[in-house]
């Protein structure tokens, strides 16, 4: 996916959903069909339905269940033919705020990579209809803010050098940011057997992917403070997510490469109890 490389390899490969979703996703809506005539090819079989698609606003979004916590996590990679080893560190947070009146939720990220790298990345969105609304990334090779209006996207991007562009930009359709399937996934109507496609985007690029996702079975998750029992959602790039059926925040996530390497993003105090 065309977004800026946010941080060293590792962590732009890895660092969170914008690159899982970054393969195994489609272009969503290309001819603005409704979601129940959509389809997507899969290699060597007929073209199957493409499930709901969920905007910015559908009634069925249920923003109350996003709540304000903190996260310190860890990112465990495995190379094909390769020993397991961590890879960065993420401390996540969740916080609703007032910003002029309006009432938003803000993520913060903050990686930091064993070899010394890292990133920030600031979202806001509405905390009614999770609609994004600014987006500021920054690392030691570029940076970028920009205001998002629906489809519309504008603020400036700059390179390594310092250099800075405007960025104006128009999505076919309204999205959301990448990062917020992880943060915001209790959020989303993924009830057992459920199934849904988000429109995800990666700004300031403004390319809509088809981000699918489907509840598939129930599992027990043991973590630091306890057993959880978890939804199991599958997701593109051969993606799990164990969901906490109690609040729905999310309890760990694994998922594959195209080169084969496996990764893991949990909670650090869990590493040893998977």
């Amino acid at each position: 996916m065309p977004a800026p490389d946010r941080s060293p390899r590792l962590i732009a490969l890895i660092g969170g959903a914008s690159a899982l979703f970054a393969f195994g996703s489609g272009l969503i809506g290309a001819v603005g069909l409704p979601a129940q005539q959509q389809t997507r090819r899969v290699a060597g079989r007929d073209s199957t339905p493409m499930p709901p698609v969920l905007y910015p606003g559908a009634a069925t979004l249920r923003p109350n269940r996003v709540s304000d916590r903190t996260d310190t996590l860890t990112l465990l990679v495995t190379p094909p033919n390769g020993a397991e080893r961590p890879s960065s560190i993420l401390v996540r947070g969740i916080r609703h705020v007032n910003v002029g009146g309006v009432a938003i939720v803000r993520e913060t990220q903050h990686y930091s990579s064993v070899d010394g790298g890292g990133s920030y990345d600031t979202l806001d969105v509405s905390a009614s209809t999770l609609a994004p609304l600014r987006y500021f990334s920054s690392n030691n090779k570029q940076a970028f803010d920009v205001h998002i209006d629906g489809t519309h996207i504008d603020g400036w991007q700059a390179d390594s050098l310092g250099v800075r562009s405007e960025v104006h930009a128009e999505s076919r359709h309204p999205f959301f940011v990448s990062m917020m399937s992880e943060s915001f996934i209790a959020a989303l109507p993924l009830g057992d057997g459920a199934a849904i496609t988000l429109p995800t985007a990666n700004p300031p690029a403004s390319t809509v992917m088809a981000t699918v996702l489907r509840s598939t079975t129930v599992d027990t998750v043991k973590t630091a403070g306890g057993v959880v029992p978890c939804t199991v959602v599958v997701g593109p790039g051969h993606a799990t997510f164990w969901i906490s059926r109690a609040d729905g925040h999310l309890v760990r996530l694994r998922w594959t490469l195209p080169d084969g390497t496996t990764v893991w993003k949990l909670p650090s105090r869990d590493v040893e109890l998977r």
